[in-house]
């Protein structure tokens, strides 16, 4: 979360970087255009370029206002007293995090967001921090640099979200017995190519003081009681999260 924060502050210091030397600009334009013996015609590419360069003071301007207004209202749906997530919402910021992670080396996350908004029974940044544990899960065990990355959110029926869990055998299925509820919201998280072997799961579930990758997640799912799979699919590293649809 610091990460992604970080480079949201880097948008608006480039911006209020822009605006001060447009300001700076504009300063030295209007000295010069006040100097009595100047010719006319350089008077008027003068006024010419400062007006360039206030209509360009003004963009930065507006480009502040809108990324201030942008981050109050995200800061709000993540930290404010909600207590339901939408979960189309909180997956895809938690897919812009995972893009500042150095090991994906500028690849674009494949984000296939679900046709309509589903809505969670838990606080956006529980989501956000979940999800981001499965994808940061997966990167610590992708054999090289990652090729492909997806995130993805639906909603299944029972029987679909049988299939999701346990198709292939999963390394790990957590909560299997929550596979009765009618319907799910099913997030998807795969990268491809994958190392991920039996062995790598163990340590990432451990709780404080170790507190292992997929702990987050863990909590999640408890505070939601959903199901996690945990797969190797040909050459992808797959974690399946299914969380019973609240409505």
């Amino acid at each position: 979360m610091a990460d992604f924060h970080h480079a949201m502050l880097r948008t608006l210091a480039d911006d209020l970087t822009g605006l001060g030397v447009a300001n700076a600009a504009a300063r030295s334009l209007v000295a010069r255009i006040s100097d009595p013996g100047l010719p006319a015609t350089a008077r008027r590419r003068l006024q010419e370029e400062l007006q360039r360069t206030l209509e360009a003071g003004d963009g930065a301007l507006a480009r502040l206002n809108g990324a201030y207004r942008r981050m109050s209202q995200f800061s709000d749906g993540l930290f404010g007293q909600q207590t339901h997530a939408q979960t189309n919402v909180a997956v895809e910021a938690a897919c812009r995090i995972l893009e500042l992670d150095s090991r994906l080396a500028g690849l674009k996350i494949k984000w296939l967001p679900a046709e309509k908004e589903q809505v969670l029974p838990a606080p956006h940044l529980a989501v956000i921090s979940g999800v981001r544990s499965a994808g940061l899960f997966l990167l610590d065990n992708c054999e090289g640099m990652p090729g492909e990355f997806t995130l993805s959110v639906a909603r299944v029926d029972r029987a679909a979200a049988l299939g999701l869990a346990t198709q292939p055998a999963p390394l790990l299925l957590l909560n299997r017995a929550f596979l009765d509820r009618a319907e799910f919201v099913h997030v998807r998280c795969a990268c491809t190519p994958s190392g991920l072997v039996s062995a790598s799961v163990a340590p990432a579930l451990a709780e404080p003081p170790a507190n292992g990758r997929l702990y987050s997640l863990t909590l999640l799912a408890a505070m939601l009681s959903g199901v996690i799979s945990i797969q190797r699919t040909r050459a992808s590293g797959v974690v399946e999260m299914l969380f019973p649809a609240w409505r």
